[in-house]
């Protein structure tokens, strides 16, 4: 499964970062490797106010990025159609900075992902996951995230014959990678007919019967509040105090993510 490679922040006010980021932050993070460009653990690209200095700092396989981008209006009353563009014309200079300072980037492929991304009006369906049945050559199944500007919607599809006989939508999440790995990093077929999807910090087993096209939720262990971090990340708003109380024990980043987006 692909890292989260790519972060948009921002350290003003009504910045490019926040509700909307992530749908950027997952096409560059899966096309950034399939265009050789994988030197890097993630690449932070923070916008910063006209009164400090553009800069490019490597620390290990870390990037941070900080670059002004100017705005004639409040970027939280543009439209969130324009907004898109707006990230992803901040994003390809700020990667164009770091290609001036790293000889290894190709920018003619900057240029190409680029274009790529408006050719699609931004739309992607990404592999997560291929998973071979070793039992049945003939089946094979995918998970794949299909992200959109405000949830991304992740899929199980099986085929056989190269043909896609089922596609089972099982899990739509707040617009923010930071969740894939957690939630359906382990995948793998418990005999010839089933398959299960679960994550390293996720409560939920999904049992999947490609043969009849089903899915079944299996919560492990018993809590007051079952499966608060699967729940966590749906893509409606949650309510009510225990899940309240859950993400309080969450670590800093994840909630910031999650007071941010729901």
């Amino acid at each position: 499964m692909k890292n989260h490679i790519l972060r948009i922040e921002s350290s003003i006010n009504s910045g490019i970062s926040g509700h909307g980021s992530g749908l950027i932050e997952i096409i560059y993070s899966f096309l950034l490797p399939e265009y050789k460009i994988n030197f890097f653990d993630t690449i932070h690209v923070n916008e910063i106010g006209n009164d400090l200095k553009e800069s490019v700092l490597k620390v290990g396989r870390n990037v941070y990025i900080n670059l002004w981008w100017p705005m004639s209006v409040n970027f939280e009353s543009v439209k969130e159609e324009e907004k898109k563009f707006i990230r992803l014309r901040l994003v390809h200079h700020a990667l164009m900075m770091l290609a001036d300072e790293d000889e290894r980037i190709n920018k003619d492929a900057l240029e190409q992902i680029r274009m790529r991304i408006l050719k699609n009006n931004f739309n992607f369906e990404f592999v997560m996951e291929e998973l071979p049945n070793e039992v049945l050559p003939d089946i094979e199944a995918k998970l794949v995230v299909v992200p959109e500007n405000s949830l991304f919607n992740i899929f199980l599809d099986v085929y056989k014959m190269k043909e896609r006989t089922c596609r089972l939508l099982i899990y739509q999440g707040i617009p923010v990678p930071i969740y894939l790995n957690d939630l359906f990093s382990s995948a793998g077929w418990k005999d010839a007919h089933h398959l299960t999807i679960s994550g390293s910090n996720s409560e939920v087993t999904i049992k999947v019967d490609f043969e009849n096209c089903k899915i079944e939720y299996q919560v492990q262990g018993s809590t007051m509040l079952k499966a608060p971090y699967f729940e966590l990340f749906k893509s409606y708003h949650y309510s009510g105090e225990p899940l309240d109380v859950f993400v309080h024990s969450l670590n800093p980043g994840r909630k910031v993510v999650v007071n941010h987006e729901v």
